[in-house]
């Protein structure tokens, strides 16, 4: 006998583009979290002229008055020391990318409103203390601006709110 309230999942819908965001979210997660240790040694000094050694070039100038190389170049071992907290870093976003993969994919992609809440609550998370950490620097060294902030924190940032409006759409019609 054919369960009639089975959940037919459609790419093309509110929740299906939902899925979609939430899993561009994940991958962007997931890239960061496996690029980053097999990346970054070897190329931490481009990264860190290119993207700053916080936040940007533009707010290590501000903050210390002094250029990105110029601070690394007085002392090498803020390098390593990041090195290090980045290998630390990014494994939390490979772990937290696997398990939102698990759950977009057999929890919102099935239909389960749990999984929405449960992603947008942990990806608001990661965003929050983004942000808490980013509003310390402003108010301690020299203010931020949005161009200073890296993608991997403004791209998820943006795709949050549409991510969480599209599933609960097309979880309620």
């Amino acid at each position: 006998m054919e369960n009639q309230n089975a959940f037919q999942f459609q790419w093309n819908s509110a929740l299906g583009y939902s899925v979609s965001l939430f899993l561009l979210i994940n991958f962007i997660y997931l890239l960061l979290g496996i690029l980053t240790p097999i990346l970054y040694p070897g190329n931490s000094m481009k990264f860190t002229e290119m993207f700053g050694l916080v936040f940007s070039p533009r707010s290590d100038k501000a903050a210390f008055g002094k250029t990105t190389l110029e601070i690394v170049g007085q002392n090498s071992a803020i390098m390593s020391t990041k090195i290090a907290i980045y290998q630390m870093y990014f494994g939390l976003y490979c772990a937290i990318a696997i398990l939102h993969f698990f759950i977009v994919w057999f929890g919102l992609k099935c239909g389960h409103s749990w999984a929405l809440w449960a992603l947008t609550a942990s990806n608001f998370a990661v965003i929050f203390f983004f942000i808490l950490g980013a509003r310390y620097f402003s108010q301690q060294l020299t203010p931020l601006y949005f161009k200073d902030l890296p993608p991997y924190a403004t791209i998820p940032g943006l795709l949050l709110p549409i991510a969480t409006v599209l599933g609960w759409l097309g979880l309620h019609s």
